[in-house]
């Protein structure tokens, strides 16, 4: 079978998946032998097949865990990967995690039989709030008034909440977000579209915005592309599709800029004021 983790909230999408191998392994494989990662390549589904062909002595399951898996496969994928799946529902657990998944993606995994897609969208106001507070407790962490402003002011971003638990937990402090109505959502259009580097300011040099910033650029550069993601709010797209030449002209050099900064950062290169050179136009 096959189970699909995605939706625009990544992080409680990875969660999905945590949960699914934890709930193999307590029920199929305490000691973890027949579970493996699966790395993506051109020949993954061909990769599944050999694996699942190969059970261990003591093994009557395989539980393989993948990132990306369905966005590598092309037609000929599709059809051998139903094949596979319909086969063989019980005997293989294969588990990816995807960052985007078209509806007819999402139908055709469906029809195979015990194969099943897991959507996790954004969550907003108290539905966030109910799952901010379980974040917490899972740290014994208690959800009092501080960190329930925080998470209303994050407008459903799981990741930076999570993020900053460590820090409360630690030193009953919490990043600052500038001011209760500004999130790292606003923050990252504002990056990525302000018109002056007077928008540096919606960075503190204690947050790391710049995946975030990159999914926000994703999005907003597949809709100028015209090939916006279906599920993407229709007043975010009309935000973007109203850009003018030279707006989409400035907002591909940031990208780009954002980019480097996040190679710089992950090589130990450079740190959160790497954010600045992304104001300067033209730097």
């Amino acid at each position: 079978m096959l189970l699909v983790c995605t939706g625009p909230d990544s992080f409680r999408a990875l969660r999905k998946a945590q949960e699914l191998e934890r709930a193999y392994r307590e029920k199929h494989d305490p000691s973890g032998l027949s579970i493996e990662r699966l790395t993506v390549t051109a020949k993954s589904v061909e990769t599944i097949a050999e694996r699942v062909g190969a059970m261990g002595l003591f093994a009557q399951r395989r539980c393989l865990r993948a990132t990306g898996l369905v966005a590598s496969w092309k037609r000929s994928d599709w059809e051998r990967a139903g094949k596979l799946f319909q086969r063989d529902p019980e005997q293989s657990i294969v588990i990816s995690v995807e960052e985007e998944l078209a509806p007819e993606a999402e139908r055709a995994i469906t029809a195979w039989e015990r194969s099943r897609v897991y959507r996790h969208p954004i969550l907003a106001g108290a539905d966030f709030q109910k799952f901010a507070g379980q974040l917490a407790q899972e740290q014994d962490v208690a959800f009092d008034v501080g960190l329930q402003k925080f998470a209303q002011q994050l407008e459903g971003d799981s990741w930076a909440f999570w993020n900053a638990l460590p820090r409360w937990k630690a030193t009953k402090t919490l990043p600052d977000l500038a001011s209760p109505d500004v999130s790292p959502f606003l923050k990252s259009d504002e990056a990525l579209l302000g018109s002056d580097v007077v928008a540096v300011t919606a960075f503190s040099e204690d947050e790391d915005l710049l995946p975030l910033l990159l999914q926000q650029a994703r999005q907003g550069l597949r809709v100028v592309a015209q090939q916006p993601d279906p599920r993407m709010p229709s007043f975010a797209q009309k935000k973007w599709q109203r850009l003018p030449p030279e707006r989409q002209a400035r907002l591909l050099a940031r990208v780009q800029r954002a980019i480097e900064a996040t190679v710089a950062q992950r090589m130990g290169a450079a740190d959160a004021s790497a954010f600045a050179l992304l104001m300067r136009d033209g730097a």
